[in-house]
């Protein structure tokens, strides 16, 4: 029973870390005139630390499910979200709804007289891509390297190639697609992609930490 509930709190801990995730990911702190720090890299490391203890724990199809169920659940979120938009409601109503629409439908369009809110779908399909490989990819290095590492040398390992890849799906084909359509240059892809790659860089140490300090109290499942 313990085991089962487990099951259904982890999806929904997961889907809060999408959903924050994804509204980070349009807010920047800058580090100075060139560089900044995307605001997203405060929740990430909590969804890679997360995977990489659970994987220790559960079998590579129970998290593999966990990963699906929270994507399925973050686009139920999404489709209920657009359906909220064709409501009428009052003043303060519109307010929030507007505040949500400005994150998660920013794209409108109108059929038969109906407006109605939708996703960015190019970044949404890129934010649930770079996830998805991300996540997959982590937890097969961290099987495939538990057997001839300790956990926090295997942790490290699958968390600096998973990370990369998130960067390089996400943040490099989004801004790929923004320069093919003459709406942001090679140069600023490129600095976008640094400014990246350091935050996961920044964001890998603190992850190692937690993750040294928790691993221990984890006991590994030999039934992967």
């Amino acid at each position: 029973m313990m085991k089962e509930s487990k099951k259904m709190i982890l999806p929904m801990i997961f889907l809060l870390l999408i959903i924050t995730t994804y509204i980070l990911i349009g807010k920047n702190s800058s580090i100075n005139q060139h560089m900044f720090f995307n605001n997203s890299f405060i929740t990430l490391p909590l969804i890679f630390i997360t995977t990489g203890l659970i994987t220790h724990k559960m079998s590579t199809k129970d998290v593999r499910n966990i990963h699906k169920y929270a994507i399925i659940g973050f686009l139920i979120f999404l489709f209920i979200l657009a359906l909220s938009s064709l409501l009428k409601g009052d003043e303060q109503t519109f307010y929030y709804r507007a505040s949500l629409d400005f994150v998660f439908l920013p794209k409108n369009t109108t059929v038969l007289g109906i407006s109605f809110a939708y996703p960015d779908f190019l970044k949404l399909t890129f934010f649930l891509a770079g996830y998805f490989v991300s996540q997959t990819t982590l937890v097969a290095l961290i099987n495939s390297l538990k057997d001839f590492a300790p956990k926090t040398i295997s942790f490290v390992i699958s968390y600096l190639i998973s990370i990369i890849l998130y960067v390089l799906v996400f943040t490099g084909l989004n801004n790929l697609i923004l320069v093919l359509a003459n709406k942001l240059t090679f140069n600023e892809m490129i600095g976008n992609l640094t400014s990246y790659f350091i935050g996961s860089l920044l964001t890998c140490l603190i992850s190692i930490i937690v993750f040294a300090i928790i691993s221990p109290f984890i006991k590994t499942n030999q039934n992967n």
